[in-house]
């Protein structure tokens, strides 16, 4: 997991609780690494891979699946009295339709979210035997919005792979 956090950010108690949350992902896609490997396969939607992660770990944590919105639609949501985080999770457009980027701008227009979890595979199968590392691909892309002369509302960003 890489996390990218604002400079001041790492002392509030939403980080806290955003950490905490970050983690319980990261071990549980740990323990279910088989699983996980098997919904990674060429033309496996997303959605698989977010029912599967939705029922094993994110619905016990407190988020809510986001079905209407007039301005997006995140994956999941957890909305409390200081807190706001967002958790999407991706799968094979990840790198080529940006899917990253949209996601960490559905969270920067988010009236009360200013922390993202993404999951995204470590790789993804292509044509050939040939794939495409996407997991350092993303954080090498989310890294410089993370530099002061960058920031946004996004406060801390934890990019989890699978």
């Amino acid at each position: 997991m890489k996390l990218l956090v604002q400079k001041g950010y790492g002392q509030s108690c939403g980080y806290k609780s955003f950490l905490n949350d970050a983690r319980n992902i990261e071990r549980f896609i740990e323990t279910k690494k088989n699983k996980m490997g098997a919904l990674n396969i060429k033309g496996a939607s997303s959605q698989k891979v977010q029912q599967f992660l939705y029922g094993g770990i994110i619905k016990k944590l407190g988020y809510k699946s986001e079905k209407k919105q007039d301005y997006f639609v995140p994956d999941f949501i957890k909305l409390s009295n200081k807190l706001g985080i967002i958790i999407e999770v991706e799968r094979g457009k990840t790198v080529n339709n940006n899917m990253d980027f949209i996601d960490f701008w559905k969270c920067h227009i988010h009236p009360k979210c200013n922390m993202l979890i993404i999951i995204v595979p470590n790789t993804v199968p292509r044509s050939q035997n040939k794939t495409v590392k996407v997991y350092p691909f993303v954080v090498r892309r989310m890294a410089p919005l993370f530099e002061k002369k960058n920031y946004t509302n996004v406060k801390a960003l934890a990019i989890i792979p699978y």
